[in-house]
């Protein structure tokens, strides 16, 4: 087995400890106000009990509140399961955003913070 290099093991570490900080903070949130809500079908006010129940939700939702259909779309999604599940996806995309803009940074290392800013001017 090869040797992993210190610097990837740095990498590892800081991005798993991140993820656990991201689960702490996401499993230390309860919900608040209109988590509530969205507990609940836009179109008959009962739970949201299938993916099905989603759909007609949504479409009441456009009506009366706004457009962010695919947004509130998976909020409803992930009240189908508990909610340690969302707190560890949430966390997963949190990570993978850091790390996907490392990778655009570590690209071009002589200008890959400006890659980041560059649509910006």
């Amino acid at each position: 087995m090869a040797k992993m290099n210190e610097s990837k093991r740095v990498v590892y570490i800081l991005v798993g400890l991140l993820f656990l900080l991201m689960l702490i903070c996401n499993m230390l949130t309860p919900y608040i106000a209109d988590d509530f809500n969205y507990l609940h079908s836009f179109a008959t006010g009962e739970r949201i009990k299938s993916v099905g129940d989603i759909i007609p939700s949504m479409i009441a939702h456009a009506h009366r509140m706004n457009g962010r259909l695919i947004a509130h779309a998976f909020v409803q999604f992930f009240s189908l399961f508990p909610t340690w599940v969302f707190d560890v996806v949430n966390a997963g995309m949190f990570v993978l955003q850091i790390l996907l803009m490392y990778l655009i940074c570590r690209d071009n290392k002589k200008n890959g913070v400006i890659k980041l800013f560059d649509g910006l001017d």
